[in-house]
């Protein structure tokens, strides 16, 4: 209920009515995920999700988009001050299997009006070893959590990679670039 009231007064704080949504991008974890890892902490998290999309279908009656994205790096959390020295990795790099399972069975089964679930940008990079196009999480690019994505750099990776996306995929760039 809290993160609905949330969305809710977001909306509301930007002058937006619930109808007028037709595009989320959704990042959603399960927090503190103990026990058995993969493939069950993923199917967990993939149940959640089709949960959480059948809940937007509900409150956004004109969704026609949901992009979707994984966790960041996990590995900084081992090194965090009064940390247990457990990483999270490689359990949010695997976490990406469950938006992959997510979007194959919503197309098996989406109905006409369903929205259209898509990979929206891969924010996983393996720390500070460059990925294939160069993108890295380095250590500043985290809270003292050494989790969740700094005000400094972090969220500017994020928001890089999110207006990068947008701009170029052919399914968003034509209602992201237009002008108001």
């Amino acid at each position: 209920t809290r993160y609905w009231n949330e969305v809710s007064m977001r909306l509301a704080n930007a002058g937006l009515d619930p109808n007028q949504v037709q595009v989320i991008w959704l990042k959603q974890v399960i927090a503190d995920q103990s026990g058995p890892k993969f493939p069950q902490n993923a199917q967990k998290l993939e149940e959640c999700l089709l949960l959480i999309v059948e809940r937007l279908k509900q409150e956004f009656v004109n969704l026609r988009i949901i992009y979707v994205s994984s966790r960041t790096y996990g590995g900084w959390v081992a090194q965090a001050p009064g940390g247990n020295g457990t990483s999270r990795e490689p359990g949010d790099y695997e976490s990406a299997f469950a938006y992959k399972w997510l979007i194959e069975k919503w197309e098996e089964t989406m109905g006409a009006d369903d929205p259209w679930i898509a990979w929206g940008p891969y924010l996983w990079a393996d720390g500070d070893n460059p990925r294939g196009d160069g993108f890295t999480w380095n250590l500043q690019d985290v809270l003292p959590d050494h989790l969740h994505p700094s005000a400094a750099t972090g969220r500017g990776k994020i928001a890089l990679l999110l207006s990068g996306f947008f701009k170029t995929s052919p399914t968003s760039k034509g209602w992201y670039l237009k002008n108001p």
